[in-house]
């Protein structure tokens, strides 16, 4: 079945020999990269929830980021 050609920058035709070992790593590079950045998004929702939420009532603790005591 010919599909025509699928080329694109950084595409790189199948090879047969060394390559084909290194398919699994880049999967499981893949997988690792994944969930990695799940976990950041996870965090980063996290963080939203928290930021959307009331205002505390007061002056923030000694150390605190925000600009409420600048």
């Amino acid at each position: 079945m010919d599909v025509g050609p699928v080329q694109g920058e950084g595409f790189a035709p199948p090879h047969a020999g060394a390559e084909d070992d290194l398919e699994p790593d880049r999967i499981a590079d893949a997988d690792r990269r994944i969930a990695e950045l799940s976990a950041f998004t996870a965090h980063l929702v996290a963080v939203q929830q928290e930021l959307s939420g009331p205002a505390l009532s007061g002056t923030c603790a000694p150390g605190c980021g925000c600009l409420a005591t600048r």
